[in-house]
């Protein structure tokens, strides 16, 4: 118990930015699922429809959401 006291009291003073860092390590993780979550179309319309229209779209949605 007393190793779990000494540790908050170090990391109090950084409470902000962990919480922070946090809230920024689960919007990445969404991100990343939602970059996934995009290529399913592109594999659906373009290789098995042979649909070449959408792949323009789809590159712009995967580039917006990496920025």
């Amino acid at each position: 118990m007393e190793s779990l006291r000494k540790i908050l009291r170090l990391v109090k003073p950084y409470l902000n930015r962990l919480i922070l860092a946090a809230i920024l390590g689960l919007a990445v993780s969404g991100l990343n699922g939602a970059l996934a979550w995009l290529v399913k179309p592109a594999v659906d319309k373009v290789l098995v429809q042979r649909n070449t229209n959408t792949v323009f779209l789809l590159s712009v949605a995967i580039m917006a959401s990496f920025f």
